[in-house]
């Protein structure tokens, strides 16, 4: 086994003991090699996903659905982000808290803005 696949390895480990930040740090290491792998930007999505960072783990996403069309479940978990988008906006509008509602919608257009289906 060479080096590449024992970092691969490793950085699996980490990630599975929800050491987040440290995963987050290793996988940007192994796309600066291969910046197309689809289980690394799959994973690199869910690490950032798990921090948070929703908007920024969409990317990674999209380029492991790219780069492997099988990929279902970089489809699910970005359709779910979506999904949620909608159901807070909606929640906020109900409420009448349009402005929070107009941000949660703008989130969403930013992800999908040639998207009109919302």
């Amino acid at each position: 086994m060479d080096i590449y696949y024992m970092q691969i390895y490793f950085q699996l480990f980490v990630f599975h003991l929800n050491l987040f930040e440290e995963a987050v740090e290793s996988f940007a290491l192994i796309l600066g090699i291969t910046s197309d792998h689809p289980l690394i930007n799959l994973l690199m999505g869910k690490t950032l996903f798990n921090l948070g960072r929703k908007e920024e783990s969409i990317e990674y996403f999209d380029v492991a659905i790219k780069n492997n069309p099988m990929c279902y479940e970089a489809y699910l978990r970005k359709s779910r982000i979506q999904s949620n988008l909608i159901t807070l906006g909606m929640t906020l509008f109900n409420l009448d808290r349009y402005r929070e509602a107009i941000e949660s919608f703008a989130q969403l257009i930013e992800m999908q803005p040639t998207n009109y289906e919302f």
